[in-house]
């Protein structure tokens, strides 16, 4: 398809005619419209996904809320307990927060143990103390990690220290619990 200088002849005559402001005017059109197509339309199509996704969501929790309302408070007490994990995974839950140390690069010198069980529970409690040197986001990472990664884990509680002002290593003194059933 060939374009004839008499085409390119009417546009420029055109423009001169609009004049410096309506070419401008045309050149602020022509982005609108581009940025409708390529930006707007892309982005309701996403929103549209996501209110299906939350629509979907919403969906699965209703009927979840109907299966736990259907259970009488025995089974929601026996449910409850199964999701607390058996006292023999201590090791895996141990190792998940030495990684967790490892990979927030917070050092972890040595640890306190201690299990202690609780009067009138059926849970046991296993008691963890750290001494934990590293920076305070460092330790920050290594606390939500911990929590988002041993959800039987409570952070219960923190002390931090620091020999300096600006020192930017913090020695804190962080006690875990880890909820567990006892063997049956």
């Amino acid at each position: 398809m060939k374009i004839s200088s008499s085409f390119f002849w009417q546009l420029r005559r055109f423009f001169q005619a609009l004049g410096w402001p309506g070419s401008v005017g045309m050149l602020v059109l022509g982005i609108g419209i581009a940025s409708y197509f390529l930006v707007l339309i892309p982005l309701r199509q996403d929103v549209s996904s996501l209110k299906a996704d939350a629509q979907e969501l919403r969906r699965k929790s209703k009927l979840r809320s109907t299966e736990i309302k259907a259970l009488n408070p025995a089974e929601q007490l026996a449910d409850f307990y199964r999701f607390f994990p058996e006292q023999d995974t201590v090791p895996d839950g141990m190792d998940r927060i030495y990684a967790a140390a490892s990979m927030q690069g917070v050092v972890l010198e040595r640890g306190d143990y201690q299990l202690a069980g609780e009067r009138d529970s059926k849970l046991l409690r296993y008691d963890l103390v750290f001494p934990v040197k590293g920076g305070y986001l460092q330790i920050r990472k290594f606390i939500a990690q911990v929590l988002n990664e041993v959800p039987n884990a409570s952070l219960d509680s923190v002390v931090f220290t620091r020999q300096r002002i600006n020192d930017p290593m913090i020695d804190a003194q962080l006690k875990f619990a880890l909820y567990l059933r006892p063997l049956q």
